[in-house]
């Protein structure tokens, strides 16, 4: 992250100029969406004319805040929370509000985080002693910070936590403090327990509070003394610097493997520990209602989604009710009958890119997985994804994956898929492996809801999202946990990501680079050296991208007449407009909506309206590299290569069929209608034109009239007259080269013919050079997307199947996938239905399906050799029932004499039998009559004795009489 340093900023003498010729500048242009940032302004003197009624106000967007002088030219205000999406008006005013002659831009970035969590991923231990360790830089706060003689100021920590109560998410989102440390010395680094942060998981009450996210908040001691009240909130300019957006399970006992007897309990605050209920975290509490939105704003937030609320009710539901026994279980069944989703249903997802490097070429669809409160991106690559570097980060919550991206459109439902990648590069299923992606429940875009404060609505749709999205997986798959587990499988099984399955690539890129060199979208390259401004690519109701040109700087630094190349690119979208230019100084411009940018001041990825923005810098040097990519799917990679403007541009695969035109071409598959002019509906032919025909009839035809151009003008050395040169006539013809430049070129260029031409052109071997690694680059890029190739989706696993795979992690043609019988009770299961092996086919359909497994019985225990089976089966599945007979004359004498059967449970057990047989009695001779009815009449008493206790012992001690006779088989 760069900043311009806040004290080193200009200090302009008002004495020595007009307060009229004053320039006002401020710093920094950036700061965190929840506020608190100083922010100082240069340029701003006061009215010499009502010096003593001077009344300093900054307005944020439409945010008033109230400001200080800090020297005769420079003012300060404190941000206040986000104020503004993108860019925001910032305006001062010296005399009270009254007027602002001052306008200037500010921004407000999730990013920029003034406090860093360290190890994050590890500190999830409540009673282990885990540490947390935080850093900061202390100047931020006190810029009077003196290392040398290490004196310091006092500052406050605290961790600010948002929580929603009831089952209704209009009963409002809240929050609470913790105060972790009170006048501490601000040296820039703080460590302590987590036991501190005493989140409890115990049993659930309705009226508990559900923890959703928090963030820690440090302000100077002073400032919190001399500006902050219970009753009011802030009353003052307090700078406070944060972190981002954290998951509260990492300060639980969530991970405690003696905490885990059973998904029934749940988070609850201990209150005990300093947890100051606030209305709002945000400035001034007593202006702002008790939740982050009021129910009249979160009924108007849902009135357009029911089905989400509803979801969020249930999900509070299993959290706090005491009659749901498993979080998990009731979840699963209330998602799929609220919001049923399948995520290879291409009519509403967005199929995965089989493999990592069509991910490289579709990064205007996919970026990385970076919840705004996960543990970390998961990104484990670092080298550099298509031509941007994206954060590198531990993939704790997929282990076994290296990276994850996420589809950049979602559906009505504000679904999108998640796509993961194994170390092999290749796609992975969450239901046979934890490293699969999942389907994700996202916040988009809601301007509708106009008269809601920016700030508000941001947390509220973060934090909404955090409880929908989250809070399921934080349940069923805890941190550190056995990813295989019941309740984590079924998690994976319910958000399951989608496949590759008719997933189609977006266009091979089109591209300009050297001695304006131009690479269609259909695969034409073509050299037109026109010098002004052009439509590249034109798509009616889609995108309008336009290039700009300027004399090439030949060997030696000296202006080529004859020669042009690239210096600039501008596009529009739904909301926005983007130029990227050849910078002054070095490296590359950037404007947003006709605004330049600082880039030194800005972090490495920037959201701007629909517009996500990644910039690749090497320290403090100037920018050199820069992709934007549109919600539309568009990216535009620009890259600063020797004074050079190259670029690359690719489209995706939902936009073909549109008419296009321009110098890219057509975009049909076919190259050879790329060369249409403007006004003609024929096309030359690139088999015969020649340079100066391209040059003449096709490339000039499509310079921009000065009304439709999306170019600023640096007047008055740039100017549209001056920048569209309608004189300028190139050499079409490549000039012979002297004898050792001729033999240089023939070595660096090996037969590529831009290469070749540029030098001859220009007298700059490294111009040609680069040309030839930039189409090297586009050769490559064009062969991922060309082999893209077939998949066969994920193999569809039936639930409960007890089968798992152990073999296969790819699913494209040719491809095998190996199950076997596998249940996570260790209980013993045989195959039923399906293939142990299935193939991927060239048609994209697998051969075979998958295994479908039934838990076994073992055979049943026989009482005596006098017990046997009848039938000849050799195996038992759930289900089977068993009959058992006596052998050899015996008759039943105990056991299960009435129906004498078992059945096979779902545990692998027998239930029923224990029967037991023995040999019937007979008189011997008849004269022993008295003895025998003696004996008859004391047996008869014997048994009538013995039914009698068995049927009193059956009605009172029913459980134990059944385990009596279960314990026989």
């Amino acid at each position: 992250m760069f900043r311009v340093d806040k004290r080193q900023i200009e200090d302009t003498s008002c004495t020595q100029i007009g307060i009229d010729e004053v320039q006002a500048t401020s710093a920094p242009r950036y700061g965190s969406i929840f506020g608190g940032n100083e922010v100082l302004i240069s340029g701003v003197c006061a009215d010499p004319n009502f010096p003593e009624n001077e009344a300093i106000s900054c307005q944020f967007g439409k945010t008033k805040v109230v400001g200080d002088r800090q020297h005769e030219s420079i003012v300060r205000c404190i941000a206040p929370p986000l104020a503004g999406n993108g860019p925001t008006s910032l305006r001062v005013s010296v005399d009270g509000g009254r007027s602002y002659p001052h306008i200037l831009t500010y921004s407000y970035d999730a990013t920029a985080n003034d406090i860093q969590l360290i190890q994050r991923k590890d500190w999830p231990n409540h009673f282990g002693g885990s540490k947390i360790s935080i850093t900061w830089d202390p100047l931020i706060l006190d810029p009077a910070v003196d290392e040398l003689t290490s004196t310091v100021s006092q500052i406050d920590v605290d961790l600010i936590l948002w929580y929603i109560s009831g089952a209704d998410p209009a009963n409002g989102i809240r929050s609470a403090s913790i105060a972790l440390a009170t006048g501490v010395p601000n040296t820039g680094q703080l460590e302590f327990l987590t036991s501190q942060i005493n989140i409890t998981r115990g049993r659930a009450k309705a009226d508990q509070p559900v923890f959703l996210a928090g963030t820690f908040r440090i302000v100077k001691t002073d400032d919190r003394n001399a500006f902050y009240t219970a009753e009011s909130g802030w009353i003052g300019p307090a700078v406070k610097i944060w972190s981002k957006l954290t998951d509260v399970d990492v300060f639980s006992n969530l991970n405690d493997p003696l905490a885990r007897q059973s998904s029934q309990e749940r988070f609850s605050p201990s209150l005990g520990l300093q947890l100051e209920l606030k209305t709002n975290v945000f400035d001034n509490a007593t202006s702002r209602p008790a939740s982050v939105l009021s129910r009249e704003q979160w009924d108007l937030y849902y009135a357009t989604r029911p089905s989400r609320r509803q979801m969020v009710s249930e999900i509070l539901r299993c959290l706090k009710s005491p009659a749901v026994t498993s979080f998990c279980d009731c979840w699963a069944e209330r998602e799929r009958a609220i919001i049923p989703y399948n995520s290879d249903d291409n009519s509403t997802f967005l199929a995965c890119p089989p493999n990592i490097n069509q991910v490289r070429l579709d990064r205007g669809r996919f970026n990385p997985e970076s919840s705004l409160t996960s543990a970390a991106t998961c990104n484990r690559n670092t080298r550099p994804i298509g031509n941007v570097f994206w954060d590198v980060g531990e993939c704790d919550e997929h282990p076994g994956a290296v990276l994850c991206v996420n589809a950049l459109t979602a559906n009505q439902a504000e679904l999108a898929q998640q796509c993961c990648y194994n170390e092999a590069g290749t796609l992975t299923d969450a239901e046979t492996s934890p490293s699969g992606g999942r389907v994700r429940f996202i916040v988009q875009d809601r301007s509708d809801l106009r008269d809601v404060e920016p700030g508000d609505l941001w947390l509220a749709q973060r934090l909404e999202e955090q409880l929908i999205d989250r809070k399921p997986q934080e349940m069923c798959c805890p941190r550190k946990g056995n990813w295989d587990r019941k309740d984590c499988q079924l998690f994976r099984r319910i958000r399951r990501g989608g496949s590759a399955k008719h997933y189609l690539p977006p266009s091979a890129p089109g591209g300009g680079f050297g001695d304006p060199h131009i690479w269609t979208l259909d695969g034409f390259r073509y050299t037109f050296n026109g010098l002004g401004e052009y439509v590249l690519v034109e798509m009616p109701g889609q995108v309008v991208i336009q290039g700009r040109t300027a004399q090439a700087t030949g060997l030696g630094g000296r202006n080529n007449t004859a020669a042009t190349v690239w210096s600039g690119l501008a596009f529009n979208s739904s909301k926005s407009i983007v130029q990227i230019s050849l910078s002054t100084r070095g490296g590359l411009d950037l404007y947003l909506n006709w605004a330049k940018q600082e880039l030194m001041e800005l972090t490495n990825s920037i959201e701007f309206n629909d517009i996500v923005i990644y910039l690749t810098r090497n320290g403090t040097e100037p920018v050199h590299r820069i992709s934007a990519q549109s919600s539309t799917g568009i990216t535009v990679d620009v890259e600063e290569v020797d004074s050079v403007l190259e670029f690359q541009i690719t489209l995706p695969s939902e936009l073909k069929g549109n008419i296009t035109h321009g110098l890219l071409g057509n975009w049909n598959g076919k190259t050879q209608d790329d060369l249409l002019p403007r006004t003609s509906l024929t096309s030359l032919n690139p088999d015969t034109a020649s340079p100066q025909d391209i040059f003449n009839d096709f490339g000039e035809t499509w310079r921009i009239e000065k009304a439709e151009s999306l170019f600023t003008y640096q007047a008055p050395s740039q100017t549209y007259e001056l920048i569209n040169d309608l004189k300028f006539r190139p050499q079409f013809t490549e000039p012979s080269m002297a004898p050792n430049l001729q033999a240089e070129a023939n070595i660096a260029c090996a037969g590529n013919a831009e290469c070749r031409f540029d030098v001859a052109i220009t007298g700059n071997l490294g111009m040609g050079k680069n040309s030839a690694i930039f189409v090297k680059d586009m050769e490559d890029a064009i062969q991922v997307g060309a082999n893209s190739g077939v998949s066969c989706g994920f193999p569809n696993i039936r639930e409960g199947s007890h089968s798992r795979l152990v073999q296969g992690t790819s699913f494209g043609v040719g491809d095998t996938l190996t199950f076997e019988c596998f249940h996570e009770d260790k209980i013993s299961t045989i195959p039923k239905r399906g293939d142990k092996v299935m193939r991927c086919g060239e048609n994209g359909v697998w051969t075979g399906s998958p295994l479908e497994c039934v838990v076994s019985c073992s055979r049943p225990l026989l009482t005596s050799s006098l017990v046997a089976l009848r039938g000849n089966a050799t195996t038992w599945e759930v289900g089977n029932q068993v009959v058992f007979y006596c052998t050899n004359s015996t008759v039943p004498i105990s056991g299960n004499i009435k129906d004498r059967t078992a059945v096979c449970t779902d545990r692998g057990e027998w239930f029923g039998g224990g029967l037991e047989c023995g040999l019937k009695r007979q008189t011997t001779t008849a004269n022993t009559t008295a003895t025998s009815a003696t004996a008859t009449t004391t047996s008869m008493a014997y048994r009538v004795s013995v039914h009698t206790i068995r049927h009193l012992f059956v009605m009172f001690f029913p459980f134990l009489y059944a385990w009596s006779n279960y314990r026989y088989y």
